[in-house]
């Protein structure tokens, strides 16, 4: 304490005999001039790496110091367990604990596994390179197809950890995706390769998404979009697979899709490719129900320049868009598609078939919208203007049975609002190749389960020039009645002698199954056409068809429609068999086939087996000569 004292006081000391006024002043002396100092120009140095590239260089960085931080935790613990010159014996050190498995570590086994089975590919592969990328090399030249697939399945099936690895480490997503880049260029898009690969970077992405959707998304725009860009523009056919890819990367919000089309605008760098891809998408925004009005607005803008582009392929990609956008259960949707009704009606004179076949389908989908609206003048008067330009189609003679068929599948829905168009609709339907209108026609088998499969999507043209266009079974969504009647009133006014195999065709198709009651309306239509149906019972062409039609009506429920088309069938089965046993030299039906039918009949009893007996009396009685060149006293021995 003492010493403490004695230190204070000197520093007091030393504070007090402090002069207090100004030092002597120095004299300022001048000094030779400063040595200029040269400074070098600045140059710019280009960066070429992108935001994720960046990164993954710096992960691999911080992988290779992690290697080398682990051989050395390695030798350590190696020369610890051995002994120290200092200390002697130690306890073995830990090593390096956190590392991410690369992403070829997975994939290895499951290529290797694959590839076995095959003793050439296994001889084939480059020895100094991994089996992945040697494979990758032989792919498209050497190894089988299914080969591949089956490579590409068993990847998918491990999806989850890759998806993993790439999270933690986006470094091996870049290396993944150049490495297995390379096969959507060199396979078609008709290859199951092809879309074995596709389905592999789906799920990939689907599994990231889930981890990290702000990650994945950012991965798409700075590795996928640079890479897909040039494929989108070269290769048509596969612009769809590659629209579904680039979203499964993408975060399911409207701001995020907005934000993924404009990086791919700026890749592409070319409108007409970016509006071709914007039809893709439209249809994705529908089913994740992300279609608010900000994108809404996105896609009708680019549709309304892709209207005015000379070229066909651009016209047929916007009116894809204003089909997709007006499918939107959003009520402004099609109001604002409809304002647009002045820039799309005169595409009735396009030459192109496939705008006209978009355009009926536009058509279809905005009289759908309009027949539940309220009626007012405004709609009446676009729905005016709608239904005269299905007319101009389907009345042109010029117009393609291919336009013609995508119009029947898109406007069977609309006849029951606007019967105007049954008489265009069956004509044409009537005139379509048997090929086509079969198809139609043709009932949908169900599933075990009872669900009903999707319609199928066709492409009318070959190779990747056309769109994929669905077609269903137009049965179950016409007015039965009100088409056979159509048909019916369509055969008078013609003064047809006889039915052809298409009017039996769509006739039979508008008939419900027999467990199902025929209502008093029907009776009507087969007063009309039963004279043309009977007359094809004795045609050999058109017998089996007439026969459904007759036993359609003689056995249906319920039993008071039955017996009124029995009795009105009379006159007409009497004048069929004098027509049919009549020496005219016409080709007729062989009689043991209308014999079968006979007898089916009369083997049902009742008033059916009566009526029968009743004009085979009648026969006998009337046209005794024809009578005695048949067989038909055998029906009721």
């Amino acid at each position: 304490l003492a010493s403490e004292q004695d230190a204070y006081r000197v520093f007091e000391a030393a504070r007090q005999n402090r002069p207090v006024e100004r030092s002597k002043p120095k004299a300022v002396e001048e000094k030779a001039d400063a040595v200029p100092l040269e400074i070098a120009e600045v140059k710019a140095r280009m960066v070429t790496k992108n935001v994720a590239q960046l990164r993954a260089q710096q992960s691999q960085i911080q992988q290779a110091n992690a290697q080398k931080s682990r051989q050395m935790t390695s030798m350590s613990a190696r020369k610890s367990s051995a002994g120290t010159d200092v200390g002697g014996l130690s306890t073995p050190a830990l090593g390096y604990v956190g590392t991410t498995r690369a992403a070829i570590d997975l994939m290895r086994p499951i290529v290797q596994s694959a590839l076995q089975e095959n003793e050439r590919v296994m001889k084939s592969l480059d020895p100094r390179k991994d089996v992945v990328a040697s494979f990758m090399e032989l792919c498209r030249t050497l190894v089988p197809e299914s080969m591949s697939v089956q490579v590409f399945d068993g990847l998918s099936s491990q999806a989850g950890q890759l998806a993993d690895v790439m999270v933690k480490s986006p470094a091996e997503f870049y290396k993944v995706w150049t490495l297995y880049c390379t096969a959507l260029v060199e396979f078609s898009e008709s290859s199951p390769v092809f879309e074995s690969v596709v389905h592999l970077f789906k799920r990939l992405g689907v599994l990231m998404g889930e981890v990290d959707p702000v990650l994945t998304q950012q991965l798409m725009t700075d590795v996928g979009l640079p890479s897909l860009a040039p494929l989108l523009i070269d290769s048509d056919g596969k612009r769809e697979h590659f629209c579904e890819l680039i979203y499964t990367y993408t975060q399911p919000q409207a701001l995020s899709r907005l934000g993924i089309l404009r990086a791919l605008k700026e890749a592409i760098d070319r409108l007409p490719v970016y509006i071709a891809c914007l039809s893709y998408f439209v249809p994705l925004e529908l089913q994740a129900e992300l279609l608010d009005e900000n994108l809404v607005k996105h896609y009708m803008y680019y549709a309304l320049v892709a209207l005015q582009n000379p070229q066909p392929k651009i016209r047929v990609a916007g009116l894809a868009i204003l089909v997709s956008v007006t499918s939107s259960p959003e009520e402004n949707t099609s109001q604002n598609v409809l304002s647009l009704l002045p820039s799309f009606i005169e595409l009735v004179h396009d030459g192109w078939w496939e705008v006209q076949a978009q355009l009926l389908l536009l058509c279809a989908q905005l009289l759908i919208h309009l027949a539940g609206g309220q009626g007012s003048p405004e709609d009446s008067a676009s729905a005016d203007a709608l239904l005269s330009v299905v007319s101009g189609l389907f009345g042109a003679a010029g117009t393609s049975k291919i336009v013609l068929q995508v119009g029947l599948c898109a406007l069977v829905k609309c006849l029951r609002h606007y019967p105007a168009l049954l008489p265009a609709y069956v004509s044409v339907l009537l005139g379509q190749p048997a090929g086509l209108r079969q198809r139609l026609l043709q009932a949908v088998t169900k599933a075990d389960d009872g669900s009903v499969p999707p319609p199928r999507r066709l492409a009318y043209v070959m190779g990747t020039s056309s769109r994929l266009y669905e077609e269903c079974c137009i049965c179950g969504f016409w007015p039965a009645v009100e088409v056979a009647r159509t048909l019916a009133v369509r055969a008078e006014a013609s003064r047809l002698d006889n039915f052809e195999p298409e009017h039996l065709e769509v006739l039979t198709a508008c008939l419900p199954e027999q467990d199902v009651d025929l209502g008093e309306e029907w009776l009507a239509v087969f007063e009309k056409v039963k004279a043309y149906v009977f007359v094809a019972l004795i045609d050999p062409s058109l017998h089996l068809g007439a026969r459904e039609v007759v036993r359609r009506f003689w056995l249906c429920r319920p039993q008071n429609t039955a017996l009124k088309a029995i009795d009105a069938s009379k006159k007409t089965l009497l004048q069929t068999l004098r027509i049919n046993y009549s020496d005219t030299g016409h080709t007729r039906v062989q009689e043991a086939d209308l014999l079968e039918l006979l007898r089916e009949m009369r083997d049902a009893g009742g008033a059916i087996s009566a009526m029968l007996q009743s004009v085979v009396d009648q026969f006998r009685e009337a046209h005794n000569t024809e009578f005695l060149r048949s067989r038909l006293d055998t029906l009721f021995e």
